[in-house]
Formats: C-alpha cells, structure tokens, sequence
C-alpha cells in the first residue's frame, strides 16, 4: 500500500469541533469498565478547579451494550453533582463499544488537567483493560501504552503484588530448639533463595560455603558478648575479644561488596562496677588497624526488660555499629521515612528547620503546605524497641524490625543479608519478608534446625538439604 498523503491523516474533526451537547449529571452512567476512582479529597479538588476555571473540558458519552455511558470525564460528573449544577457539557463519540473502551484506556492513561488530581486506585485494573482492547485490536495503537510499557508494568505490579505477600507473611517465632537436632556440623540447608552453614564463621572455608566473595551487600549480626554466652557458644574472654573476632570481620570484609555496609549490634557488660571496655577497643581497633570504615553508631532502644542493679539503672537500649569498605555504600533513605504528620512536636521542629529534606530532597517551607505533603522525613539514628513475636529461648534473640530496617536502608531488593552469627534465623526472616537473598551461619546445630523450621512455618515451603536433597523433617 503506498504512502498516504499528508492531509489524509488529518482527522475530520477535532474535539473543539464536537458539538456540546448538555445532559443532566444524575442521568449519566459511569462505564462498567472504568478503572479510575476518585477519593473523597480528589473530587473536592476536581470541586474547586470547577468553581474556579469552569468546565474547560468536556464529558465524553459513548455507546457500552446498548447504554449511553460515561467515556471520559467520570472525576468531572462526580465534581458537578458535587456542586448539584443542574447539567453537564458533553460530547458524543460515534464509534463501537470497542472503540469506546479503548478511547477510555487511552484516557485514563494519559490524564487530563481534570483527572490529573489522583493516581489510578488499581493497577491490576487497567491492564486487564489494556488485555481487553489488545485482544479486540491486536495491538494498543492510540491508547498512550506501548507493548513494552505494558510488560514492563506488569512485571512490575507481578512484583508489587509478591513483595505485599512477602510482607504479610506472619513470623510463628523461633520457638524451643530440639533435644536432638536433625542439623550436623558442616550441613548446608536451602531455604528458597537463602542458604544456612552450620559452621563455624571464623573460618574462610564456612563462608565459601554461602557464596562467593564480595556478593553479600548487607552483613548484619549480634555476636555472642564475651562470656555471656558460656553455655551456648563456649564464651570469649573479652582479653582474647579483638583478635577473634578479628577473624570474623576479615571474612565479612572479603565477601562483601564494594558497596556494602557491616553492621554489629554488640554491647559490653559490667565487671567489677563499672563497664567493659573491649567493645569500644574493637571499635577503634577494626577502624585503625583493620582499615574500616567506622560511618555510625545506632542507638536501639529495648525497654521491655526487667532489670535491678546496685549502683546503676536497667539496660534500655544497645548500640549498632556501621562499618562499611569505603565510601559510597549503598543508602536508601526512602525505604525507612518517618511520618511526621501526626506528631506535632515532629511538626514543629520541621517547621523551625526549614533546611531539612523532605523525601523528594526539596527544603520544607517554613509555616508552609509542603510540610504536609512530604511523605515522611529522614529518620535519625535512634531505633525505636520493637516486638519479639512468640516465645524464643535463644539467649541473644532481637526482632525482625531490627536486621529488617537495615535492610531496607542500607540495600536494594534482591540483594544479599548475611548473618554469621544467624542463632534462631531473625535476619533470614527479615530478609524474607523484604525479598533479600539471606545467607547465614549458625555454629549450634539446634539453632540450625530453628531456623529451618521458623521458616517453613513462615512460608509453608520446606528446606533441603544440599547435596543430600533430603528435605527438612517437620514432623
């Protein structure tokens, strides 16, 4: 077929050209297929550039099994019954019910000055509009959308969808370690996407066993404190501290990325009345002569427990150590704001300091809207105590928020968590619920099994064991 000339692509009739008909609001039908609805907040704004601006645009009717129905221009027919205007300016579109659908799709996707004011309410929605008018057309032609948009959204609502799933998932807790345990020194259990060695992480050989080096892009972990932990892990005098654990930051050191962020949640005890100090000597030891980077020190406030001591007032909190490689480790921000709408003293600090970034990273505008439109503010480094669901015998038990805020601030979906000190699997579960990748080591066989087991009851799946593809006795 030859090439059409210039002026034949020019359609008869442009929308000014359209003849306004007038139609009493509460007479019109909304399509059955309209995906766009409109919060109680958008039609009282569709309200104002109403009374404001007027009508600029018009209502498009068409034809949908037989009814006159509403094309485009639902926010505007809920503005003026709003308003209680006696009739609505419309137009007629003469084309099939088909056409209809697609001319609505086009126009839900694009948006107009009047739809504008609010998102579409359902994704899912409008694809499977976009499948109706590809499977009567064979292609969305006119509609704004491009096969690869499509895909591309869809895979990305496929996304949305599984991470809402990941997130309602409901932790059952560790809950009590076997009197046997079906877990052997050297075992390596697949979990999913995630990997646990029993082992010991003070070794090269163990780590080898997750993955190769420099893939992990979070190591997050609670190691044992000194000789608090006797009982479990055999204790570590806090005079032979620095040189063992030493062993466990060379290994996090080479299996992280260039990008990554190590962070320790280690805090010492009291001996003699007054507090150890080898938790502050590994601080500056692993920044001076082990080359990190020390980048911050988080406050975890854990008030829940009881506590009556000579001399001194309960533990309430203990502190995070941020380690990273080098600069330009990964930071999201974003994934962790803080709402500041419903607290007023959060309010008026943003006010008073209008240097502070809003999400977007624009200042906030003293006394201003801006101030409440934001969605949420940068959080500090003070973590607020957070719930331990279901009982949990593990001496050095923290909860999922924990690994789980790090997580979200300091990677990327699809990353790697480690954990070399995993105990009843918290970061794994963490990692889950966030759609990470976890990779853990648990020197206690019996941990190793509360780990798996924690999980399957997570996720109803069950773990095998490598090499043996021998699944996880539940029963």
């Amino acid at each position: 077929m030859g090439a059409q000339a210039a002026e034949d692509l020019v359609p008869d009739r442009a929308e000014e050209d359209f003849e306004v008909v007038w139609r009493d609001p509460k007479d019109l039908v909304p399509h059955p297929l309209n995906i766009r609805h409109h919060p109680e907040a958008q039609v009282q704004e569709i309200c104002e550039r109403l009374t404001t601006l007027g009508q600029y645009k018009t209502v498009t009717l068409g034809g949908y099994k037989g009814q006159e129905v509403i094309l485009t221009g639902h926010g505007v027919c809920e503005g003026v019954l709003k308003l209680g205007w006696p009739r609505v300016a419309c137009r007629l579109f003469e084309g099939s019910d088909n056409d209809g659908v697609k001319l609505m799709l086009g126009d839900n996707e694009v948006g107009n000055p009047l739809s504008e004011v609010g998102p579409r309410d359902d994704e899912a929605a409008l694809l499977a509009l976009a499948d109706e008018v590809q499977a009567a057309y064979g292609s969305l032609a006119g509609t704004g959308i491009s096969e690869a948009d499509l895909k591309r959204r869809r895979e990305e609502l496929e996304a949305e969808t599984a991470a809402q799933e990941r997130a309602e998932l409901e932790d059952p807790g560790a809950g009590e370690p076997p009197p046997e345990p079906q877990t052997k020194l050297g075992d390596v259990w697949v979990l999913g996407e995630h990997r646990v060695v029993c082992g010991d992480c003070t070794e090269p050989t163990t780590w080898e066993k997750l993955c190769k080096p420099g893939q992990v892009n979070v190591v997050f972990t609670s190691p044992p404190y000194a000789e608090q932990r006797k009982e479990q892990y055999g204790g570590v005098p806090p005079d032979e501290y620095i040189p063992w654990f030493e062993q466990v930051a060379t290994n996090a050191w080479a299996w992280l990325a260039e990008d990554g962020s190590f962070f320790v949640n280690l805090k010492e005890h009291c001996e003699d009345g007054e507090r150890h100090l080898y938790v502050k000597k590994l601080v500056m030891y692993l920044r001076e002569q082990c080359g990190w980077k020390f980048v911050d020190e988080f406050c975890w406030l854990r008030r829940s427990y009881p506590g009556a001591y000579s001399g001194r007032f309960k533990n309430a909190w203990e502190p995070v150590f941020h380690f990273a490689k080098a600069n330009g480790w990964k930071h999201s921000p974003k994934a962790v704001l803080q709402d500041f709408k419903s607290d007023p003293a959060k309010m008026k600090t943003y006010a008073e300091n209008p240097h502070i970034a809003t999400a977007s990273g624009s200042p906030f505008e003293v006394g201003g809207k801006k101030n409440y439109e934001a969605d949420g503010a940068w959080p500090d480094n003070v973590l607020e105590a957070m719930h331990i669901p279901g009982e949990c015998l593990h001496p050095a038990s923290f909860p999922v928020g924990l690994p789980e805020w790090f997580a979200r601030a300091f990677s990327e979906s699809g990353d790697a968590i480690a954990d070399p000190f995993l105990g009843s699997g918290t970061t794994l579960i963490a990692a889950e619920k966030l759609g990470r990748r976890a990779y853990g080591i648990e020197l206690e066989p019996r941990y190793v099994d509360v780990t798996c087991r924690r999980w399957a009851q997570m996720t109803g799946q069950t773990p095998t064991l490598e090499g043996a593809g021998r699944p996880f006795a539940l029963d």
